[in-house]
């Protein structure tokens, strides 16, 4: 087998096709480096490209440092193959790479890369090159790296570095030096020299001030002077008389001069910079102008939030209102790393809010990271992952949205998974009505945003026409019917909606059901009086007791939908009384629309109930033939009269008892209290 063919076969799918390729590589290493070589130039697939870039490292191959180079410049490589080109350039760089500036600038960029591994593997690079940018890295990852190991690695290299080699002396050469010194006064010899003394420590940011070399940079400046000036004194022990602070002054200038400025940063630069700013309103600014120029700034965003421990809450910040989904895998990153610090899990929970914002629905190989952050201590945390779960497209969203909802004890995790329950519910989750159920029935009840949402989850799933579905729909009217009088009008809207699904022509709702939806047609919010009277006049009984002053009463508030509804409810109702508001609708409503729907309902309309009273018992549901003849009398009327309702055929609302009779379900009963 040639190694072209060896190199190809890297990445088949069987262990022993993969197992002969290595052999015949490593059979002849200086024809599989020159494949392998090449296998980097040509668009590689990530099956196999791990392991070309790992053997090139095994086999020790000093050509492919320019070819991994070249990979890192092009910035197509992802978070994986960035780690492993880190680790192969570990391993290939000598100290032939000495100063080698292109080596160093991509070693600095994998030393703030988002994962510890990559960080970790370059630090050999760093101190191969080893000049000033690399050692100040390396210093960097050793002392503010958020991995332990980072840490030990770079403190490790940076104690192998050999030390730096002394100034050169700036004194001068031994016969100027005696030529100059019969100018100097002498100096009487001493018995002894006396002990050197201890240096004190220094004070936190304090430098040692080296005045030998001080004084031997600025002797003949200091003894040119010193000639001119006929009134210098010598000292009264023989020494000359020095101006200490002088000499500094002129060192400190020299180094100043020296020292090439510092380039100015980019205003893009400068805005980042600002997010670093320890005053809340100049960040709060910041991450303003930030989002501002969001999408022009975003790569140096997420440049930045890898090793910009200080920018980082900033930059969740405004990652999060500009709802980039190319920041998902970044936020991802930070959002599970291990907080260290306080400040570590508050940026934990900022992360996990912006990741929510930047999900689309389509991502993969999120779900497994997030589900641990369920557990954690901190509400924020738990909060944002159920958000971030909600938005995915698998189904652990609902379920762990559900879980949270009903046993959190923390309300600000419940109202984030009521988000995220009613943003992922779908209509074949019916597997998790029975859930839905239970916490709306806990004690204490959840806060209104979760009862909102578990109502909008069920508003969304199907209950109709599967008979499988029949034993949920008479749980959940049970379960929806005290929410038609809620706190709400999002809450009372939702119940009527439900139970306006849960109802059928064939299952009519009983009396007292139809009392407390018809209670609603005056409600103060305009969308559940628009429901509530749907509901009436779908389901409104014939000679329902009362009905018709109160439906009177709505059409007197002039809203068209709402008085369309409710003439339909008062040729339901089927009584005189009915008749007559019809007529009195035809003949004086405002609404011409109101007056020409009222004149075609009032055509063959021959009354064939009476309204009941308190002695009249509650009649049987009509019949399906009875029921038809309605509905086409109110589509198509005709001028024949209505007969009197035939005796019902249809299925009561009771079911057999076995050897006979009927048992009432004693959940649609009315209440005691009602």
């Amino acid at each position: 087998m040639n190694v072209a063919d060896a190199v190809l076969l890297l990445a088949h799918d069987d262990e022993a096709e993969r197992d002969r390729a290595l052999l015949a590589l490593a059979g002849d290493k200086r024809a599989a480096v020159h494949a392998l070589v090449a296998a980097l130039v040509r668009p590689a697939s990530s099956t196999h490209f791990a392991r070309v870039v790992l053997l090139l490292a095994a086999f020790e191959a000093k050509d492919a440092v320019g070819p991994l180079l070249d990979l890192l410049e092009r910035g197509t490589l992802g978070l994986d193959d960035r780690a492993v080109v880190a680790r192969a350039l570990g391993d290939l760089v000598d100290a032939r790479h000495k100063g080698d500036l292109r080596l160093r600038r991509q070693a600095v960029l994998l030393a703030r890369d988002l994962m510890a591994p990559t960080r970790a593997s370059i630090v050999p690079a760093l101190a191969a090159v080893a000049d000033d940018a690399a050692v100040d890295e390396l210093r960097r990852l050793a002392v503010a790296d958020a991995d332990v190991e980072v840490k030990r690695r770079a403190a490790a290299a940076l104690a192998a570095l050999p030390p730096p080699s002394p100034p050169a002396s700036p004194l001068r050469s031994s016969s100027s030096l005696s030529s100059s010194s019969s100018r100097l006064a002498p100096v009487p010899a001493a018995s002894a020299p006396p002990p050197r003394a201890v240096a004190p420590a220094l004070p936190p940011g304090a430098e040692p001030v080296d005045f030998a070399a001080m004084l031997a940079s600025t002797q003949s400046s200091t003894l040119s002077a010193s000639s001119k000036a006929s009134s210098a004194p010598p000292t009264t022990d023989g020494g000359m008389v020095f101006d200490i602070e002088a000499m500094v002054k002129t060192q400190q200038a020299q180094a100043a001069s020296s020292s090439a400025p510092a380039p100015p940063l980019s205003p893009a630069e400068q805005r980042i910079a600002r997010l670093r700013d320890p005053r809340w309103t100049e960040r709060a600014r910041a991450i303003d102008d930030v989002v501002a120029h969001g999408r022009e700034l975003l790569p140096l965003l997420l440049e930045h939030l890898g090793h910009d421990a200080p920018a980082r809450l900033g930059i969740c910040l405004a990652l999060a209102r500009i709802q980039a989904p190319e920041a998902a895998s970044a936020l991802l990153l930070v959002a599970t790393a291990e907080p260290q610090t306080a400040n570590d899990r508050d940026l934990q929970a900022v992360a996990l809010k912006a990741l929510a914002n930047c999900l689309t629905g389509a991502e993969q190989g999120i779900t497994a990271p997030l589900l641990p952050l369920l557990k954690s201590t901190d509400p924020f945390v738990r909060a944002g992952a159920v958000l971030c779960l909600g938005r995915l497209a698998d189904r652990v969203g609902p379920r762990a949205a559900t879980l949270l909802l009903a046993n959190d004890a923390d309300v600000d995790v419940k109202k984030a998974a009521a988000v995220a329950l009613s943003e992922s519910v779908r209509e074949d989750d019916i597997d998790l009505v029975p859930a839905w159920l239970g916490a709306l029935q806990a004690v204490p009840r959840p806060p209104i945003e979760g009862q909102e949402a578990l109502l909008v989850a069920l508003a969304r799933v199907d209950l109709a026409d599967d008979p499988a579905n029949a034993p949920w729909r008479v749980r959940v009217r049970h379960r929806v019917r005290p929410l038609v009088c809620g706190a709400t009008a999002s809450l009372r809207r939702l119940a009527i909606t439900i139970l306006d699904r849960c109802y059928a022509d064939a299952d009519p709702p009983p009396p007292w059901v139809v009392e407390d939806v018809f209670t609603r047609v005056g409600d103060p919010a305009a969308d559940v009086r628009l429901v509530a009277a749907a509901f009436v006049a779908r389901f409104l009984p014939a000679g329902f007791s009362g009905a018709v002053s109160r439906l009177e009463d709505a059409l007197e508030k002039d809203e068209r939908a709402v008085s369309l509804l409710c003439i339909e409810a008062l040729r339901r109702h089927d009584t005189a009384l009915a008749q007559a508001a019809l007529q009195a609708a035809a003949d004086s409503d405002p609404d011409a629309d109101m007056r020409a729907a009222a004149a075609r309902l009032l055509v063959g309309f021959v009354p064939a109930h009476a309204e009941w009273t308190a002695s009249t018992p509650l009649p049987p549901p009509p019949s399906a033939a009875a029921s038809a003849a309605a509905l086409s009398t109110t589509i198509a009327p005709t001028t024949a009269p209505t007969t009197a309702p035939t005796v019902s055929t249809t299925p009561r609302r009771v079911r057999p008892a076995g050897a006979g009779g009927d048992v009432v379900e004693a959940r649609d009963a009315p209440s005691p209290k009602g």
